[in-house]
């Protein structure tokens, strides 16, 4: 997938993704917004209505995902009982 695109006069850049958990087209279980920000992707909002909420299978497949579009790092905030937690994943 290409960051950017040039059609006619414009020029496009791929800096927001929302991803889904399903089949296109079918209802989600799932979601979770991308952002893209000097170069560096941002994983927020992940929301989930599946009793046992996001997956480690879910945060290897969104690593994937990024990681296939050529970057290295994701960043990533959320929240947890116990308050904020921001950080970090390499991609490997």
């Amino acid at each position: 997938m290409d960051k950017f695109e040039e059609h006619k006069d414009w020029s496009f850049e791929v800096v927001m993704i929302r991803g889904r958990k399903s089949k296109i087209g079918e209802p989600y279980s799932a979601l979770c917004n991308i952002t893209i920000v000097n170069g560096e992707p941002s994983v927020e909002g992940l929301l989930s209505t599946e009793e046992g909420g996001i997956t480690i299978r879910d945060i290897k497949t969104i690593k994937e995902f990024i990681g296939n579009m050529g970057f290295s790092k994701v960043n990533y905030c959320r929240r947890k009982p116990t308050g904020k937690e921001i950080g970090a994943y390499n991609i490997t």
